[in-house]
């Protein structure tokens, strides 16, 4: 088998391949220029014209596959133009910005299922002649206000960064007054990314910033984008309220009956769950703890994708030639920066004034490295299990050399410690299984490439109760065993816990899965006092879980051991029922075989084109199995006229196997079977995918589609 020579790809890239060889710069928090204030440079504004062209043409084609996928891959130059459309119509109507907009509006809301492009048509419709002109002057200071903040980041001057930062946050509040959602939220998350940590280090008001952020990402939320923008800033934003920041962060639940140790009264309103809050039973009680290193792999007990000896997709560092720097994702320039000194030689740069403190690891062997991040109280020690590229490595069974060269090299890492203590009589472990510096951070999801478009993996910090083997996600209200349910608040990033015992009504929910057994399956609570708690029923006995309504949230099933581990995750589909538990009650959770497909065809007037990015394998309970790995289906594609009873054709689909495919499809294809087109001959016509053995989930068959 030929070996392919290459850069690794980056489990938290949000771009992977750019040509064969190469890797995007993985996105951490550094916060670009917000959103659509980027659009305004030569080089967006050539983009925004490709893209408006490339749209129009597949408007008239009618090829909604090809609308699909420019809207997909170039989200923000969509987003733009629906922007600018809107408001062209409000000034000059013709049916060319009519047949583009309806276009747009379509496509928009079969991609994401909200009403955004509505919500921009309905602003700009019922502005006024004058509340236009005011709107006009704003946007004017505001594309100013884009060439100052492009200098002020050169500069890096500390007070001009914090002056343009003023003006933003001033902005956005004239914004807020004129209604327009949008550029108010561009506005909060540029304040917030120039007077944030990279720039202003121990100054920084972490405070105002957690805040410019929560309101920024709140009208986005609102609007129904949660673009790239979003997307960088969210984990940034959890981040500082895992610190203690912000306008909820780091409060004790309040007690709902008055007096701390007041019983509970069943017949008190103020007593009922529903209200958003469980019942106090008594004190808070808070624990210092201590960090413990990590050594091996010993432990894959936890809610976390990348325990296993797959290194080549944990997440990664990238480095180029020696004297190339990198920040860690998801810590960005707040976290430690890493500089490659020498062909083998990595130091870490603590507090990032340009010269390495200490070595990373890179000896082409797994080893710990533990390094301190965080000021003031929250400072704190933060583990990494390390380990490099090897030169006889395996990527989705391929054979590839990972090894590092004299202009690139991948630092693969996953958790390396976590912190330990006692709190109410229990022994408790909190993990940053998520790799966002926090210990203890609530879950967030993150759009992996290898996923069917659309789709997010959460990821989940855990926290292991008086030493069972498999970790608990991280949950708003946890059962501490012995010492019963508590309600759970992670102080200055997890240095420190506080707890306060709370009582429930329970029920117990029970998996029962034939097939593949999946050691995680998380739960979570739906509405009022359930809304930020999970549970994890992957064991198959009964769990005890709060009364209420329970979705499933992000599972994992493996088989296999080192790196003949075989893996999927768990993800709700639309059709995934929810669980309704009440006292004393088992609810059975069903999952498993028989395994169906999911896939989606897309259809031409003389063809159809089976999409691999698409397919899924979909299980008993409505649950998604996604990103394959050591598995991927390669299912036989089926096609009949309608109706028939017989197929006409078919054809083996398969993933990317090559360096010549890897050129051609990229990285993901190497997780998904490759697109499989056939001719209909003008028929209408149904699709089938059947494999009948798959290696983690044996027999799978969809349905004619």
């Amino acid at each position: 088998m030929p070996m392919l020579r290459l850069a690794a790809p980056c489990a938290f890239s949000v771009l992977l391949a750019l040509a064969p060889g190469t890797l995007a710069a993985p996105a951490g928090l550094v916060v670009p220029a917000a959103g659509l204030a980027a659009v305004a440079s030569t080089s967006a504004q050539s983009s925004l014209d490709r893209f408006r062209l490339d749209f129009d043409a597949a408007v008239k084609q009618g090829s909604k596959a090809k609308m699909d996928k420019l809207v997909q891959s170039q989200e923000a130059d969509a987003i733009f133009t629906i922007l600018i459309t809107a408001e062209a119509i409000s000034y000059a109507p013709n049916d060319i910005l009519y047949d583009r907009f309806n276009a747009l509006r379509d496509t928009w809301t079969r991609l994401y299922d909200n009403d955004f492009p509505d919500r921009l048509e309905l602003y700009f419709v019922n502005l006024t002649q004058a509340e236009k002109k005011i709107r006009r002057k704003i946007k004017v200071e505001y594309d100013k206000l884009v060439k100052q903040r492009t200098a002020a980041e050169t500069s890096k001057d500390p007070a001009e960064l914090l002056k343009v930062a003023e003006r933003y946050e001033r902005l956005a509040g004239e914004f807020e007054k004129i209604g327009d959602k949008w550029y108010e939220s561009d506005s909060l998350i540029s304040a917030g990314a120039l007077a944030d940590e990279q720039y202003h280090k121990k100054k920084t008001n972490l405070q105002r910033v957690t805040e410019l952020y929560e309101k920024g990402l709140a009208l986005r939320e609102e609007l129904g984008v949660k673009d790239l923008t979003y997307k960088r800033v969210h984990p940034r934003l959890r981040a500082l309220v895992g610190m203690g920041f912000g306008s909820g962060a780091a409060k004790k639940p309040e007690p709902v009956t008055g007096k701390p140790d007041e019983t509970p009264n069943e017949d008190d309103p103020k007593d009922d769950p529903e209200d958003g809050k469980a019942p106090v039973a008594g004190g808070a009680l808070t624990a210092k703890l201590s960090f413990q290193e990590i050594k091996g792999l010993k432990d894959d007990q936890r809610p976390n994708y990348y325990l296993d000896e797959h290194r080549q997709i944990w997440p990664a560092v990238q480095l180029r030639a020696p004297g190339s720097k990198s920040d860690i994702p998801r810590l960005g320039p707040n976290g430690p920066q890493i500089i490659r000194e020498g062909a083998a030689k990595v130091m870490i740069d603590l507090d990032r004034d340009g010269t390495g403190d200490m070595e990373w690891p890179a000896k082409g062997k797994l080893d710990t490295v533990v390094m301190e991040i965080g000021e003031g109280a929250a400072k704190r020690k933060w583990g990494l299990m390390v380990e490099v590229g090897r030169t006889q490595d395996f990527y989705q069974g391929q054979q590839m050399n990972l090894a590092p060269t004299s202009d690139q090299m991948s630092l693969f890492y996953i958790p390396g410690g976590y912190m330990a203590g006692e709190v109410a009589g229990v022994e408790i472990e909190l993990y940053d299984d998520n790799l966002d510096g926090v210990y203890g951070s609530m879950p967030s999801a993150w759009a992996h490439t290898q996923l069917k478009s659309g789709m997010t993996q959460p990821e989940v910090d855990s926290i292991r109760i008086d030493g069972e083997k498999m970790a608990q996600p991280m949950s708003q209200y946890v059962n501490l065993g012995s010492a019963g349910w508590h309600a759970l608040t992670v102080l200055n990033a997890g240095t420190e816990v506080s707890v306060e015992p709370v009582t429930f009504k329970t029920g117990t929910l029970q998996l029962k899965a034939k097939g593949v057994k999946p050691d995680i399956v998380i739960l979570k609570g739906n509405g009022g006092v359930l809304g930020e708690t999970f549970v994890n029923i992957g064991g198959g006995g009964k769990v005890e879980v709060p009364e209420g309504r329970w979705d499933l949230y992000f599972g994992i099933v493996r088989e296999g051991k080192k790196m003949q581990a075989m893996k999927a995750v768990i993800l709700p589909s639309d059709s995934s029922p929810g669980y309704l538990v009440k006292e004393g009650e088992n609810v059975e959770v069903t999952l498993g075989a028989p395994y169906s497909f999911g896939f989606d065809v897309s259809r031409q007037q003389e063809s159809a084109t089976v999409k691999g990015m698409s397919v899924q394998v979909i299980g008993a309970g409505g649950e998604a199995y996604d990103r394959f790995y050591g598995a991927v289906p390669q299912p036989e594609a089926f096609i009949r006229k309608k109706g028939s009873k017989r197929a006409f054709e078919s054809e083996k689909m398969h993933p990317a196997v090559s360096l010549d495919d890897l050129t051609k499809y990229g990285w993901d294809q190497f997780w998904k079977p490759l697109d499989v087109l056939f001719d209909t001959k003008g028929e209408e016509v149904e699709v089938q995918l059947i494999e009948k053995k798959n290696k983690l989930f044996g027999s799978i068959e969809s349905e004619w589609l």
